[in-house]
């Protein structure tokens, strides 16, 4: 039987093929424990992702793209989930997407939900409240969660404005 060396087949580590290469093992560096959890890279590189980052979160409300809405609402979400945390709740997910061939394309009403809701353009999201064990369904029980949320972004919008209170989205287009 033949000696085989390497590290395989499709190993990918950071988006970077590593097959058969095991003088990359050196290379690999970051993650969580190391600090910024970004993919080590030569310093135009980083300094272009990090203007990239800039130039998207000091555009004004009124010039971001729906995809820079997005991006900020996968930003922000996270710290909504801890922030429930932090205030002694246990969080499971409701709806977030809704796909059009369930629920119909934007504007149109196919299921339950609003035609023009945030959910069919990834922007909103449905948390479910738990303390102690036991479900929360109120809207009240959402308002510290949902005032803070409001508080992070111009654009979060808590809905337990409109009686949705496990509702928490970016507003985009006049949409909630």
């Amino acid at each position: 039987m033949a000696k085989q060396s390497g590290l395989g087949d499709n190993l990918y580590v950071g988006g970077y093929d590593l097959s058969g290469d095991v003088r990359s093992l050196s290379a690999i560096g970051g993650g969580p424990a190391a600090g910024s959890g970004r993919r080590t890279g030569n310093s135009e590189t980083r300094e272009k992702e990090s203007h990239a980052q800039k130039s998207e979160q000091e555009k004004s409300v009124e010039e971001m793209t729906l995809s820079d809405k997005q991006k900020l609402f996968a930003r922000l979400v996270p710290r909504l989930i801890d922030r429930a945390h932090e205030l002694g709740y246990e969080v499971t997910f409701g709806d977030f997407f809704r796909d059009q061939r369930s629920h119909g394309k934007l504007g149109v009403k196919k299921a339950y939900g609003n035609a023009f809701s945030c959910h069919k353009i990834r922007l909103a999201a449905d948390l479910n409240l738990f303390l102690d064990g036991k479900y929360l369904t109120k809207t009240e029980d959402h308002r510290e969660l949902g005032e803070w949320w409001e508080a992070q972004h111009p654009l979060c919008c808590w809905g337990g404005r409109f009686d949705d209170g496990n509702h928490y989205s970016l507003t985009h287009e006049g949409m909630k």
